[in-house]
């Protein structure tokens, strides 16, 4: 019989690599995160593998002190998983419109109910975004979900790389005042 821990005994579990709080956290979102790791891949090897370095990057995000508890280790892990299968997606070149539109919305429909503060995060970032001026939102796309180095997209934009460095650090601050307000 599988022990089951909180959250903080998984954290605390996690943070020391006890490897009984690594299975644990691996056997009890294995399902649903698969489940949205399907919906971007239809490989079961890849989604698989995604899953598996999902876990692999929870646990050094929590070594790392990167995890906040804003949310469950559950809704951050198939976070995780849904951007690692949207990368893999965009490494493959198979990203369609369609999804690239999604992955921009923010918009996400798991009815899984450990998802609801991650629905919730997605759509205060998606009205705080709606709030932003043209450039700020372009930059911050680029930046943060097509993963482009500041450096090329000073150059496309014909723009230094030190006013974009500053413009992106001004736009996410403006963000974050949006979706705290």
């Amino acid at each position: 019989m599988e022990v089951v821990f909180s959250d903080n005994e998984l954290i605390k579990g996690l943070a020391q690599r006890s490897e009984k709080h690594i299975r644990s956290v691996y056997s009890q979102n294995k399902v649903s995160a698969i489940g949205v790791i399907s919906k971007y891949l239809n490989s079961e090897s890849e989604c698989e593998s995604i899953y598996n370095d999902s876990v692999l990057t929870l646990v050094e995000n929590i070594i790392l002190k990167k995890f906040n508890s804003t949310s469950s280790l559950s809704t951050y892990l198939i976070g995780i998983a849904k951007f690692k299968a949207l990368n893999h997606l965009r490494k493959k070149k198979m990203l369609t419109t369609e999804l690239k539109q999604e992955f921009v919305d923010l918009k996400y429909e798991e009815p899984n109910e450990h998802m609801e503060l991650a629905t919730d995060l997605f759509n205060l970032t998606k009205k705080g975004l709606d709030k932003l001026d043209n450039s700020c939102k372009e930059i911050l796309i680029k930046f943060y979900y097509e993963e482009q180095k500041l450096k090329e997209m000073a150059k496309q934009m014909d723009l230094s790389y030190d006013f974009i460095r500053i413009k992106k650090g001004r736009c996410l601050k403006k963000l974050k005042n949006f979706i705290a307000s």
